[in-house]
């Protein structure tokens, strides 16, 4: 019984400081975002439009994906892009920062959350050493693909 214990109290010990290993690392990839960061290079894998979409819109990639020239991260949790990423991503957008993951959201930061109002986009994001940020959409409304490496300003 006593080995039971020991390992519960062990076990618990140890996701504890998981836990804490986890939320410092998100919190401290949450700093090192904060500034401006231009963007170095992109690579972008469009969806096609859907068929129903307005006949000057299609084919033109142009219309509904733009890359702007950098990013602003805030400690606010509004991230600024200058320029416009799609029309609906005007800044202010809020985002947040889950382990390596960065969920863009139409939502505004004081608006409840719910399943009616996924992320727009999920990104996966790398930092290099030499403050290279790499940022790869795991899931957007619109796109396949899309990769955007930023250098901190």
């Amino acid at each position: 019984m006593k080995a039971v214990n020991r390992f519960a109290c062990i076990s618990c010990f140890y996701i504890c400081l998981l836990f804490l290993a986890t939320s410092c690392h998100d919190n401290e990839l949450e700093q090192q975002l904060i500034g401006s960061w231009e963007v170095v290079s992109s690579e972008i894998m469009e969806k096609p439009l859907p068929e129903t979409a307005p006949d000057e819109n299609r084919g033109n990639p142009n219309s509904y994906f733009t890359i702007g020239d950098g990013w602003r991260f805030t400690d606010e949790n509004d991230i600024y892009l200058s320029g416009a990423i799609t029309s609906q991503l005007s800044p202010p957008r809020y985002f947040e920062i889950v382990g390596d993951r960065l969920h863009l959201f139409l939502r505004r930061k004081n608006e409840k959350y719910s399943s009616q109002y996924p992320p727009m986009a999920t990104f996966k994001t790398t930092m290099d050493s030499d403050s290279t940020l790499l940022v790869q959409s795991l899931r957007s409304a619109q796109h396949e693909n899309v990769q955007v490496t930023l250098k901190k300003q």
